[in-house]
């Protein structure tokens, strides 16, 4: 245990210079423990989802709106 421990805390002190002398890694680092964990998920734009084969399709082009012809659009040109 004793030799264990004498290990660790060679290493420990090693890892630490190495990473003394690299700013950049420690830059990183605080900004990965502060600026990015604070500032949390950013909520991302609503499109219109790829709808399961074929009944959702049946539906919206039953539908006279113009919402639902753009998502089949889209649907028709990402699969395309």
């Amino acid at each position: 245990m004793r030799q264990f421990l004498a290990n660790t805390w060679r290493l420990g002190t090693k890892e630490l210079w190495t990473l003394w002398r690299d700013p950049m890694m420690l830059i990183l680092i605080v900004y990965v423990f502060t600026v990015a964990s604070t500032r949390g998920p950013r909520p991302r734009p609503r499109r219109c989802a790829m709808p399961p084969w074929p009944s959702s399709t049946r539906i919206a082009r039953r539908c006279r709106s113009a919402s639902p012809r753009r998502c089949i659009r889209r649907i028709s040109a990402r699969r395309a």
